[in-house]
């Protein structure tokens, strides 16, 4: 708990022993939002929010701040870090704010630190009729080129060729040039890889605050807020005891007889199971052609039949000490 020099409550952090026991097991990626307030003092309500081996968001922990300033991240995260056992988020999403970055870099400096999705493109669609005037009807064309490549070096090719057409400057302070700064928390090419435990978008953290709102509201005291809360995170776990019930006591179906689905299939849950099966007959439906062969490197272009060749992925082989394997859609 934080306090100020009156002793009065300033802030305050959370997590019991299961919640702490999840992130060892989970926090491999953490969704952040303080977008909530569920007490009379409309205190910012923060969870830490992940996803569990049934797909199911789970929490890790909340707190209910003074504000939402550099210094009371600060605060937050350092604690965050003494509660957890000083085990750091290996990733991290969040909005756009600018205190709670600077605040994750000054504590999480090796975090991966990543803008929620869904309001990237809420800012982006904003400024598009102020692109279009300042750099003609041309720019969202080569904006969205750009954000949408394929990889790091065609990310920057592509900037150069939009900063020479449009004249851009870059050391003016504009948004474009701002996103452009901030390029490696919201670019795609620049977050491949990084494991996101397929999040992009703070959606898990606004699914739990949603929940929240069946046990707490705006009138509910901080020691309501307290009960109701055990209440809500119990109705949770019951979800999560019911779905390891399901997965220990039914048959999984198998769609391809292979035995590394079968092996897939007793190791690990059955909502896994299904992620697996979509992923294998994806890989099945692949076709790849030999573009050209050395001695021990062989270079081949992978992608779907139905789609133009130029949208094909190159997949290096090198056989030598070690193997290696490096495909485009990596990087």
């Amino acid at each position: 708990m934080e306090v100020d020099h009156l002793g009065t409550m300033r802030s305050v952090l959370w997590a019991d022993g299961r919640a702490r026991a999840s992130y060892l097991s989970f926090g491999d990626v953490v969704v952040f939002d303080t977008t909530y307030k569920t007490n009379h003092l409309s205190l910012p309500f923060a969870p830490f929010t992940g996803v569990n081996h049934h797909r199911q968001s789970v929490l890790f922990g909340c707190a209910l701040l003074a504000d939402e300033q550099q210094e009371t991240f600060v605060w937050l995260f350092s604690q965050w870090l003494k509660c957890m056992h000083w085990i750091a988020l290996k990733a991290i999403i969040t909005d756009q704010d600018a205190q709670m970055r600077k605040a994750i870099n000054v504590v999480l400096p090796n975090t991966r630190h990543r803008f929620c999705s869904w309001h990237i493109r809420k800012h982006i669609a904003e400024q598009q009729v102020k692109l279009k005037s300042k750099y003609g009807d041309e720019m969202p064309t080569y904006f969205n080129n750009w954000v949408h490549a394929r990889n790091i070096s065609m990310c920057e090719e592509l900037w150069k060729v939009m900063k020479e057409k449009f004249g851009i400057d870059e050391d003016e302070d504009s948004w474009l040039t701002r996103m452009y700064n901030l390029r490696e928390h919201w670019v795609d090419a620049y977050l491949k890889d990084c494991f996101w435990a397929g999040m992009t978008t703070s959606q898990r953290s606004e699914s739990i605050n949603s929940f929240f709102d069946g046990f707490v509201n705006a009138n509910t005291s901080l020691v309501e807020f307290v009960g109701q809360y055990d209440k809500a995170v119990a109705t949770r776990r019951g979800s999560e005891s019911h779905e390891d019930f399901m997965t220990l006591n039914i048959v999984h179906v198998m769609s391809f007889s292979s035995p590394i689905e079968a092996q897939v299939g007793r190791a690990y849950t059955r909502v896994i199971l299904k992620m697996f099966q979509k992923e294998l007959g994806d890989v099945i439906s692949l076709h790849y052609e030999e573009t050209s062969k050395e001695e021990l490197k062989v270079l081949y272009s992978v992608g779907k039949y139905s789609e133009e060749r130029k949208n094909w992925e190159e997949v290096t082989y090198e056989k030598n000490e070690e193997l290696k394997v490096a495909c485009t859609c990596a990087f």
